[in-house]
This record gives structure tokens, sequence and C-alpha cells, in this order.
């Protein structure tokens, strides 16, 4: 289980939506939701490992892979990881 504690939070809508309107049906104008994660406590559920596992065996859950690397290039994967904003996971290959 993963819990966070937003930062800070305001109001927010789907991008493409036209939003809110008021009782004359103009705009209203809405805060974007800024959050920041403070505390993180994860903590190991066998039952939850083992759903990921099974999701994972079925193709029900695919991991977005930022990058892939040799064992041999493991510097710069460490690199990446430090220095740069990826999204995804980073792989070394054995």
């Amino acid at each position: 289980m993963v819990r966070t504690t937003p930062a800070r939070t305001g109001e927010a809508r789907a991008a493409g939506s036209p939003g809110p309107r008021d009782a004359t049906g103009n705009a209203i104008r809405l805060r974007r939701r800024v959050a920041q994660v403070r505390h993180l406590i994860a903590e190991n559920d066998s039952a939850v490992l083992q759903e990921g596992a099974a999701l994972g065996t079925h193709g029900g859950y695919t991991p977005y892979l930022a990058a892939t690397y040799p064992l041999d290039k493991i510097a710069e994967a460490h690199q990446q990881s430090e220095h740069s904003r990826t999204q995804g996971k980073i792989v070394v290959t054995v």
C-alpha cells in the first residue's frame, strides 16, 4: 500500500471539458491542482504482490520502459536515474 500526503491542492477540471458554469451560463475559472508528495509509506502486502504478478502474467499490466541498458553501460543508467526526469522504468540487462 502506498499513501501520499498532498502539500497543496486546488480545484481542477479534465482537459478538453468545457468546465463549470454559473447560473447565467458564464464560465467559472478554476485553479489548477498542485500536489507534492511529502511522505511516502510503502508496505509489502503479499496479496497485492500476488495480484500484481497475476496481472503481469496475463498481460493485464505492462510497465512503461523509459530505457534499457546493457550491464556494461550501468553508469549511464545510473546517471539517467539521478539527473533526468525519467518517466518509466530503467532496465539493466545482464
